[in-house]
């Protein structure tokens, strides 16, 4: 119950604790490759090619896997052009040549279970009140107390909206929104 009450608030919010970054190396004729264990998606900045000079800047357009299966060349090798994700598997098209590509990308992280005795949640204590209640109103449900977990799932839901992301309690840069998006622009090609 716990761990489901967790889920419940993480994946409504953009959590700092859920960000991750990650890269992978191309290997030559290869075009797929594993994903962090706790991966759950890419941020909207995608896969990013991250060197070598000549392949350095680029990120890749994100494509679906029928895109995929309708235009990948099964027999040729080149620079990377596009990639989606299939299971736990980054895949590119086309496969790798010779020239090592690194594949640069920031994803949301799963939340981590609770599940030996002295674990605790990944996220600030101030959630610690949120996650219990969440858990509280799940055991109510179980066991058929209506009145009791619609109580306590509105306290639950009263929590979560009280609560304020830590980018709305941050300063927003100087400059404004467009000065922020043309530095980078500038910087990622």
């Amino acid at each position: 119950w716990l761990n489901n009450a967790m889920r419940e608030f993480a994946y409504a919010f953009k959590f700092p604790e859920l960000q991750g970054t990650a890269s992978v190396s191309s290997v030559e004729g290869q075009n797929n490759y594993d994903l962090p264990a706790d991966f759950r998606a890419f941020t909207d900045d995608g896969v990013v090619i991250d060197g070598p000079q000549d392949r350095t800047g680029g990120r890749l357009p994100k494509e679906t896997r029928t895109m995929f299966l309708r235009q990948y060349n099964w027999n040729g090798n080149g620079r990377p052009q596009a990639y989606h994700t299939y299971g736990k598997k980054l895949v590119v098209r086309p496969a790798s040549d010779a020239t090592v590509t690194n594949f640069m990308f920031d994803y949301w992280k799963r939340v981590t279970p609770l599940a030996a005795d002295g674990d605790v949640s990944m996220f600030n204590d101030d959630w610690d009140d949120v996650i219990f209640r969440g858990a509280l109103y799940r055991g109510h449900m179980n066991f058929g107390e209506h009145d009791r977990m619609i109580n306590v799932f509105n306290m639950f839901l009263g929590l979560v909206r009280s609560r304020v992301e830590a980018e709305d309690l941050e300063e927003f840069p100087e400059g404004g929104i467009s000065y922020i998006q043309s530095q980078f622009d500038g910087n990622r090609r």
